[in-house]
């Protein structure tokens, strides 16, 4: 019986560390798996380095997307540029400064997290301390401008990132520290020389608002769609006279071929939250037109393919010096001008005090997007837990507390105008002129926007009608609870 008891000890105390190792190996993977489906919209802080003829001495900002391994991300910011003062003279020169360029990126790749030098463990969405590396890998381009009222970029750079990190996931939200390596892969436009031809290294914080799947127990469901591909291109020529005229028409064919197949659909159910929402413009339209800050609150509908939300803000908003010349009525009147803020002119940049209540009507744009790269996906109830919408809001928008950035120099502008104005019209000047006459009224505008469960980043066109100087693009960022 002794030596029973004893064979029994030992075999238990060799399997039980087994059991315990396979446990926590299982612990281990669980976690992964829940780092690999981290999802939300964040806001990316960084200064990126080009070399020393171009360089990036202000902070750039952008709008981070994370929807599990995938990632994609916008950003803007302001570059100088340089050039030696006698660039035939041997040795290092003084640089002095040439230019002020404004600069946009997109990117696209992935992030995969790893289960190494990981600390504590995600539990839940709202019970979380849990850090582990990650390895950013994208490919995108820079688009550099010399100056707002540029449509052609001067230089257009694609690039190839390898981004080492960490990131540390907390209650509602997560935080990525990470260290790009940048390689240029191509290079073209008036600046290319410029850019450093190897890599390039340069920190990135990252703050993500989650937008938390696992709070939301969703479903999955399977969807029947359709592959479509084509094959056998070919063409034909044909010439033949039409009286006086020689006609040539070409005619493509080419094999169509639809393959069905079924996608994964998450289902969210139906989602209603409220939360609170910050919005700004963008860099390059700064050269021209005020900042914008909006601070304030939205609530949001979702079910199925339907978007409904109802929103309140305030801030300010900032605003041009004319409009572009277009639309009904004539400039006798004060009214034959666009909607469109004139690029360029800066003897009138200001901002407003505003509140807008505004209704969003939205739909998802999923199908069509998937429809565009060769899947048709049948129509489902399901609400999305990623979501592409497009959009319109319109509601009513309070405005005053009028300000120039300049003004001596705007008031003297706006003054000689109205004079102008007088002589030739007699009339002063109106809102459509003069940004010192607007008024409240109508505000809204189309919109489109990306919703990662709670969280959401928007791009939407404002038009304020009796305030049209202060008409532009304004990106937000909403994080809800619901």
């Amino acid at each position: 019986m002794q030596k029973t008891t004893i064979l029994f000890v030992l075999i238990f105390g060799l399997l039980f560390p087994l059991r315990a190792q396979m446990s926590n190996k299982e612990i281990r993977r669980k976690q992964w798996l829940g780092d690999l489906s981290a999802s939300g919209i964040g806001i990316e802080f960084y200064n990126p380095k080009f070399g020393e003829l171009m360089t990036s001495e202000s902070r750039w900002v952008g709008a981070n997307m994370l929807f599990g391994p995938f990632t994609f991300g916008i950003g803007q910011g302001s570059i100088s540029t340089f050039e030696p003062i006698n660039e035939f003279m041997p040795g290092p020169q003084p640089l002095i400064p040439t230019g002020e360029l404004r600069a946009n990126k997109i990117y696209i790749g992935t992030s995969i997290p790893l289960s190494i030098l990981t600390v504590g463990q995600y539990r839940s969405y709202n019970n979380s301390f849990r850090g582990h590396p990650i390895i950013n890998m994208t490919f995108g381009g820079y688009r550099i401008f010399e100056n707002a009222n540029a449509t052609k970029p001067k230089v257009t750079t694609s690039y190839f990132n390898v981004a080492p990190g960490y990131r540390l996931r907390l209650p509602y939200m997560s935080v990525d520290f990470n260290l790009n390596m940048r390689i240029n892969v191509l290079r073209d436009g008036e600046f290319k020389e410029f850019q450093k031809k190897g890599l390039s290294f340069y920190p990135q914080l990252t703050l993500r608002w989650e937008g938390l799947l696992d709070r939301f127990n969703p479903t999955f469901q399977t969807v029947n769609a359709a592959q479509v591909s084509t094959s056998n291109h070919r063409t034909e020529t044909t010439t033949r006279n039409e009286g006086n005229y020689r006609v040539t028409r070409t005619t493509t064919y080419y094999d169509v071929t639809v393959t069905p197949t079924t996608v994964t659909v998450t289902d969210i159910g139906k989602y209603s939250g409220f939360g609170v929402k910050y919005g700004r413009n963008g860099v390059r339209t700064q050269n021209y037109m005020g900042s914008s800050n909006l601070f304030g609150a939205q609530f949001m509908y979702r079910k199925a393919n339907f978007l409904f939300g109802f929103n309140l803000e305030g801030g300010r908003v900032g605003h041009g010096t004319s409009l572009e010349k277009g639309g009904k009525g004539t400039i006798e009147e004060g009214k034959g001008y666009s909607r469109r803020v004139r690029r360029g002119e800066t003897e009138g940049i200001g901002s407003f005090s505003v509140f807008n209540m505004m209704l969003d009507f939205g739909v998802n744009i999923n199908n069509l997007l998937l429809a565009a790269g060769g899947t048709a996906v049948e129509y489902n109830e399901a609400t999305s837990f990623l979501a592409f919408n497009v959009g319109y809001s319109f509601g009513l928008g309070l405005v005053g507390g009028q300000r120039f950035l300049n003004p001596d120099q705007s008031n003297a502008y706006y003054d000689q105008l109205n004079a102008q104005n007088q002589f030739l019209y007699q009339r002063d000047n109106t809102y459509f002129e003069d940004p010192r006459e607007a008024k409240w009224g109508r505000v809204g505008g189309l919109f489109v926007s990306c919703d990662i469960g709670h969280a959401s980043l928007r791009m939407q066109w404002y038009r304020y009608r009796r305030a049209p100087l202060a008409n532009g693009l304004v990106f937000s960022l909403t994080w809800r609870i619901g």
